[in-house]
């Protein structure tokens, strides 16, 4: 049984996933049928990869759906070729989804399903509306895997999955088929059963991950972000600054040697390997649009998170990209920065190879305190904190990034005195017995950049060959046999005009 990194309770069980992370806010069934165009009940006859349309390192999974029942729209034929993202690529590439569904050959389904420009169906709202059909308690059960989705609610709304239920198979059907007629009712499908039978039903759909990490970080080296130039549509601001907050959130755990950096804008709506957050979901990557009804009240998928590693090799395996869509539509429901962070935040601690804290069937339950206060819980934090790590969050990174143990601490105190209209002396304490030397990093507009190498033990360092009446920024950061430590405090000081 795959387990999840984030327990600080369980390190012995500790594992990192290379995930697609989705996080959703509730559909009801109701809404779920009406935005589909399909709706088809049958049994997977096979599968097979085809190539991403518009993502280099990823690849596409083609189930073929031999239908038996149809209870919305029309169908040309007596089967279906259901697209899914993820899989083994002919690249040697592995998208592994997350909160996308997955099937085998002689599974019985239940689908909710749209079209894609080219011809195919693909799940509407990913995991959210894909069923499979299991035995449990005698009855025929219609069951999804929403283990990697993070949930997100409105104050007072209930899951669309009611805690300990499931919906019977033939019930339900009969309700879609009733509700396509026009025919609306309450819900009664839902029945409750027991705790060992709901137990077998969510190790059965519990699909296993290759353990992978970024190891850039281990050689002092950084990860740059990039993010749409359109940002997030009706969304005050765009969403930029909160991006920035959720990535330092992340950098800004000093015992860890994750250096995620910002590098602007770029204004190409098409991925290209290099990571990038989508503000809107141009290549709709995510099936279905999210139904904002009101400001702060909607459902469907919120964001989304793309991981790609090696098929191959000793693990854990190197991530190879990465980027987050925000799904179109989503802008009113983000009525606040926090609320925007949140959502930000835990999708970047995926990025990273994290899973969830707690709350889904991999992990603990979220009855702990220092769980459930966890950024990286399955059900998202609602209460204003937007990006902010907790223990438990700090915990979870440090299994998977361990070097950072050996990694020197940073020094302080970093002062900035001017000498003279060309020359700058940086002074600063050293905290740490292991470092091999100090980098000083220097920038007037932009970029920082490396300008000196110090030896072991050293202090301070005068900075020659300024520019006459001109402003400059300084940080200095150690280094060891196993990376970078974090950065010292960062000074600017300005040379005099001669």
């Amino acid at each position: 049984m795959h387990r999840i990194l984030g327990s600080a309770l369980l390190p012995e069980l500790l594992l990192a996933t290379a995930a697609f992370s989705t996080t959703y806010a509730p559909i009801p069934d109701g809404r779920l049928a009406d935005q589909a165009e399909l709706i088809v009940s049958g049994t997977v006859e096979r599968q097979s990869v085809v190539s991403g349309p518009q993502d280099p390192l990823s690849a596409v999974t083609e189930y073929r759906v031999q239908v038996d029942r149809r209870l919305k729209g029309n169908l040309l034929g007596e089967t279906v070729a259901v697209r899914v993202p993820g899989g083994a690529g002919p690249n040697g590439v592995t998208t592994k989804v997350w909160g996308a569904p997955e099937f085998s050959a002689g599974d019985r389904v239940l689908l909710f399903l749209i079209k894609s420009p080219d011809g195919a169906y693909r799940p509407l709202h990913l995991a959210l509306g894909a069923f499979h059909q299991v035995e449990a308690a005698g009855r025929a059960r219609a069951i999804r895997d929403l283990t990697e989705a993070q949930e997100v609610r409105q104050a007072g709304q209930e899951s669309a999955d009611p805690p300990g239920q499931v919906r019977d198979f033939d019930s339900f059907s009969r309700w879609l088929t009733d509700r396509t007629a026009g025919l609306l009712r309450t819900p009664d499908y839902f029945a409750a059963i027991p705790a060992p039978a709901l137990r077998q039903i969510q190790e059965k759909f519990t699909f296993l991950g290759r353990k992978a990490r970024w190891f850039e970080f281990d050689r002092g080296a950084s990860i740059g972000w990039r993010a749409h130039e359109v940002g997030l549509p009706g969304y005050p601001g765009g969403g930029f600054a909160e991006f920035q907050h959720a990535l330092k959130a992340w950098n800004d755990d000093a015992s860890t040697n994750i250096r995620y950096t910002y590098n602007g804008t770029t204004p190409s709506p098409v991925f290209t390997g290099s990571p990038t957050i989508f503000f809107d979901d141009f290549t709709s990557a995510v099936p279905g649009t999210f139904e904002c009804i009101a400001p702060g009240v909607g459902s469907g998928v919120l964001a989304a998170t793309f991981v790609s590693y090696p098929s191959t090799g000793t693990e854990p395996v190197p991530i190879l990209a990465v980027r987050i869509i925000v799904n179109d539509g989503t802008g009113c429901w983000y009525t606040s920065p926090s609320r925007l962070e949140v959502v930000l935040g835990h999708e970047l601690g995926h990025s990273l190879g994290l899973g969830h804290s707690c709350g889904d069937s991999r992990s603990p339950s979220c009855s702990n305190p220092l769980l459930n206060d966890a950024l990286m819980r399955a059900t998202a934090q609602t209460d204003g904190r937007g990006a902010r790590l907790n223990a438990d969050d700090r915990a979870g990174i440090f299994a998977l990034y361990p070097e950072a143990a050996q990694r020197p601490n940073a020094p302080t105190l970093l002062v900035a005195t001017v000498v003279s209209s060309t020359s700058i002396k940086l002074t600063w304490k050293d905290n740490s017995p292991n470092e091999s030397s100090f980098r000083v990093e220097q920038k007037t507009t932009g970029a920082y950049r490396e300008i000196v190498k110090t030896a072991a033990n050293a202090t301070s360092v005068t900075i020659g060959h300024l520019t006459p009446g001109t402003t400059y920024t300084f940080r200095v950061r150690g280094r060891g046999n196993v990376g970078f430590s974090a950065y010292s405090n960062v000074v600017t000081a300005t040379t005099p005009a001669q």
